[in-house]
């Protein structure tokens, strides 16, 4: 119990599919490069921030909170551990957005709320990255992995390594494996190996991969003060269907935190030892967690942060460790990325004269918990494809239907029936 009387249980999700959220900020931004063997065109040196840039570099960190917020609210599983860095996935859009025109820079501008021109946006994301490189417990990083002999555009390559610091590595796609292999070795170098496999060496690839984008992000911090490994025992946790289990929970020496509660939930944040890492709780009361999880908005978290303060507070956290991988596809075209999935839309006019299409976009993430701190890994991937794909199809079922439910194997029909109007629940 803590000294608000409320139990700490029903968190976990929310701990784990906040920590990128709450430790990193949700900011934009990637840099670096990591180790690799594939030869490298290097672009111009990163360019350090102005003083006068601050305005500019709150707002791209604002829309990044929003882009953030809005890719939890879509990819989070309904019940189960889930661990996402937004931050990675930001970060390795916005490389694809700088090659972007048209429709299909719209798109991106406007699911990853980019709203500053072009001449403020990518100084401001620039200066953003180099912030978040000088946090001594984070290191991001970013590269461009190219076909050799593919043509692309000088201004494209040397703007991400003015903004990203992120280099062009040449590979050969057309031997697919030892490509992936190469990035997958530098996704694991820049994880320092929680992220052993961003690309799959045998996964389908029907069209020919021209470039890919890759963004890592690894935190190891330590707490500002550690919870006592003697302190940590088996203490009660309540799944969401109520059921009852026990698991090694610490228990917090520390006696102030930043905390609040109010409308339905608690929250407290947790500082590291770095002095700008912070891991916060958002505990919802007992049966809101569904309700909690679909109002949390970047205005909602605002609100939890603005309303913390400092109170005596016994924490009991428990202690945990899993990873999660998500196919991004599908929740960014519901966000509003569409153009960009069709060779027949796409336009990537600013990144090669080459027509090309966004064929895949995943994530994979880690994150453990324990007594002295906290290790959080993300490797985010954009991959693009050459030429005109099959066509894209949009199946709008707005009018009467008929369905069937069958077994794929035998072509058995199990079910079969008709809709004419979906809004009817009775018979």
């Amino acid at each position: 119990m803590n000294r608000s009387g409320f139990p700490l249980q029903g968190a976990l999700a929310v701990v784990a599919g906040l920590m990128f959220l709450a430790a990193l900020g949700l900011l934009v931004a990637g840099c670096g490069s990591g180790g690799s063997k594939a030869p490298v065109l290097e672009g111009p040196a990163q360019t350090k921030p102005s003083s006068h840039a601050m305005e500019d570099i709150a707002a791209v960190a604002s829309g990044g909170n929003a882009f953030a917020l809005d890719l939890f609210g879509v990819i989070r599983p309904a019940d189960g551990n889930f661990v996402c860095s937004p931050y990675a996935v930001s970060t390795v859009l916005s490389l694809a957005m700088a090659g972007a025109r048209g429709q299909t820079e719209q798109e991106f501008r406007t699911v990853l709320h980019a709203d500053l021109a072009d001449a403020s946006l990518y100084p401001a994301l620039g200066a953003l990255d180099v912030s978040l490189s000088e946090i001594a417990d984070f290191v991001p990083a970013s590269a461009l992995w190219g076909q050799a002999g593919m043509p692309y555009q000088k201004a494209f390559v040397d703007l991400l390594g003015r903004t990203y610091g992120a280099p062009l590595r040449l590979v050969d796609f057309d031997d697919y494996a030892a490509a992936a292999q190469t990035i997958n070795q530098w996704m694991y170098d820049a994880t320092n190996g929680r992220i052993p496999q961003a690309v799959d060496p045998d996964g389908p690839r029907a069209d020919k991969t021209v470039l890919m984008l890759t963004t890592a992000a690894y935190m190891k911090a330590k707490w500002e003060e550690p919870f006592q490994p003697s302190l940590t025992r088996d203490l009660p946790f309540r799944l969401p269907d109520g059921t009852e289990i026990r698991v090694p929970t610490m228990c917090g020496l520390r006696d102030e935190y930043d905390y609040m509660e109010g409308d339905g939930l608690q929250a407290i944040d947790v500082p590291y030892d770095d002095g700008r890492l912070s891991f916060m709780v958002v505990l919802p009361a007992a049966g809101g967690f569904g309700e909690v999880g679909e109002a949390l908005t970047s205005e909602r978290v605002d609100e939890i942060t603005a309303a913390l303060a400092t109170r005596h507070v016994t924490l009991q956290l428990p202690r945990f460790t899993f990873s999660s991988s998500v196919d991004l596809k599908a929740p960014l075209r519901g966000l509003g990325l569409v153009a960009a999935f069709s060779a027949k839309t796409a336009d990537f006019s600013g990144m090669t004269s080459e027509q090309t299409e966004i064929s895949g976009v995943g994530e994979e993430a880690f994150v453990l918990v324990d007594e002295a701190g906290t290790e959080a890994a993300a490797g985010a991937t954009v991959t693009f494809t050459a030429g005109v794909s099959q066509d894209e199809v949009l199946l709008a079922v707005d009018r009467p239907f008929y369905f069937l439910i069958r077994d794929r194997q035998t072509g058995a029909i199990l079910f079969l029936g008709q809709v004419t109007d979906p809004s009817r629940h009775g018979s």
